[in-house]
């Protein structure tokens, strides 16, 4: 009876904590999602300057109900290169994103529960795809990756439902 009482409970913390982890993206603080200054709004996106004020970071979105998203190249004259955790987390209209070639890091999560996504090309930069990046996007059909893509995580696709990967040529 114990041991079952102790393992519910560590389910329920588990999904609790990954439900906190994913929390709604207006909501992250330079603690958790990179960056010292001030949130700034450009073209709907929510962006952090980075604490060595090198480049940008998408934080999140002013309205979950985006339908279109373009992530730039540039801010302020400094390079946009990273989408933090959970930045498009629940943006259930988004269907379609394009992102700019300086992105090197999309974090876990980033565009989980985009249910509506239905294509998305990874950027050259980019190294690795996260766990749960494109959770439960169910839209989701199409996906290029890139070469530079040498990793990519369990349960990164999770719950989509694709039905092509174009890899580069010569690719596994």
């Amino acid at each position: 009876m114990k041991r079952k009482i102790i393992l519910a409970g560590l389910v329920a913390f588990s999904a609790l904590a990954f439900a906190c982890a994913l929390s709604a993206c207006s909501a992250c603080t330079p603690d958790n999602n990179g960056g010292g200054s001030e949130d700034e709004i450009y073209n709907g996106l929510i962006l952090r300057l980075s604490e060595d004020e090198t480049h940008y970071l998408v934080t999140g979105v002013e309205s979950n109900d985006v339908t279109e998203i373009t992530v730039p190249a540039d801010y302020n004259n400094k390079p946009v290169t990273e989408i933090k955790r959970a930045a498009f987390y629940e943006c259930g209209e988004l269907s379609t994103v394009t992102i700019a070639d300086s992105i090197e890091i999309i974090e876990g999560g980033a565009f989980a529960y985009c249910v509506s996504l239905e294509s998305v090309k990874i950027p050259d930069g980019v190294t690795e795809i996260y766990s749960d990046t494109f959770r439960q996007c169910a839209a989701l059909k199409s996906v290029i990756i890139p070469e530079s893509v040498t990793k990519i995580y369990t349960s990164a696709f999770y719950n989509c439902g694709i039905t092509e990967i174009i890899l580069p040529e010569g690719g596994e």
